[in-house]
């Protein structure tokens, strides 16, 4: 089963992150194997695990809630198609190459408190700064291309500061 999260940067451009591994841990925290570093995102905020012909995501306990389709959930079996909403991130969940098309979402997504908070007065809706979706992009991509030390690089760059750690590939 190929699992694709399909998301798209605020140019409209397409990235696609393929899950390789049975577990994918999805948060802020350098451990995490997608690491995005976005306002809205806990250090472990979820994972999604493959099993045999089934996609579950699975909250960790984050601040702000993972939500499916519009609603919040703690556990979930994930469809061709729904909507993965981690922090102000919007993926598609694509499963074998369906759906083929899948457009950028118009629609603005619910907002908890705490996002608000997080993103401050100068944003609204569920827009990331122009840094954090360039560094997004830039972690989605090198994830999909298996080259996790160029986008820490990338993102050093962009922050102009050093991060601690690395990740290993196994």
């Amino acid at each position: 089963m190929d699992v694709r999260l399909v998301m798209f940067k605020p140019g409209g451009e397409r990235v696609a992150i393929r899950l390789v591994k049975p577990i994918t841990v999805i948060g802020r925290g350098t451990d995490c194997d997608l690491e995005l570093p976005l306002a809205g995102i806990s250090r472990r905020h979820c994972q999604i695990s493959l099993d045999d012909d089934q996609v579950e995501v699975m909250d960790l306990a984050s601040s702000n809630g993972t939500y499916v389709n519009g609603g919040r959930v703690e556990k979930w079996n994930l469809a061709i198609g729904d909507k993965l909403r981690v922090g102000t991130t919007t993926f598609t969940v694509q499963i074998d190459g369906v759906p083929r098309e899948i457009l950028p979402d118009k629609a603005p997504l619910p907002q908890t408190s705490a996002d608000q908070a997080a993103q401050g007065p100068s944003q609204s809706g569920n827009e990331e700064t122009a840094v954090e979706a360039d560094a997004l992009a830039a972690l989605a991509q090198s994830h999909a291309e298996e080259d996790v030390e160029e986008s820490v690089e990338a993102l050093e760059e962009m922050s102009g500061e050093p991060r601690n750690k690395t990740k290993q590939d196994p």
